[in-house]
């Protein structure tokens, strides 16, 4: 019986395409948004544009984060936590100038 085998190149590809359910294809996505996904700089700037990006697209927090941890396997837990900090920290603002 074939087994499929876990290998981290299948779950981005699959991670991508859930992406793209949401924004559509990736010729459509901003430049700066594809190389923030792949380059090695992890800084609050590249956060925040990121996490604007897939907010302002209706992205969910943890689809988003899971593409950008496969696309860069050595992000850390500070860097989860600076995630999802800037996700929630965007939400509760929209909520409250809908208020």
């Amino acid at each position: 019986m074939y087994r499929h085998s876990h290998h981290p190149d299948n779950d981005a590809m699959s991670l991508l395409q859930a992406v793209k359910d949401h924004l559509g294809s990736i010729d459509t996505w901003p430049s700066y948004i594809i190389q923030y996904l792949f380059d090695d700089t992890t800084t609050p700037r590249v956060m925040e544009e990121l996490t604007a990006f897939f907010i302002g697209n209706c992205v969910p927090k943890t689809l988003a984060y899971r593409l950008y941890h496969a696309c860069k396997p050595t992000t850390n837990e500070l860097v989860r936590q600076l995630f999802y900090t800037r996700y929630s920290i965007s939400i509760t603002s929209k909520t409250f100038r809908r208020m």
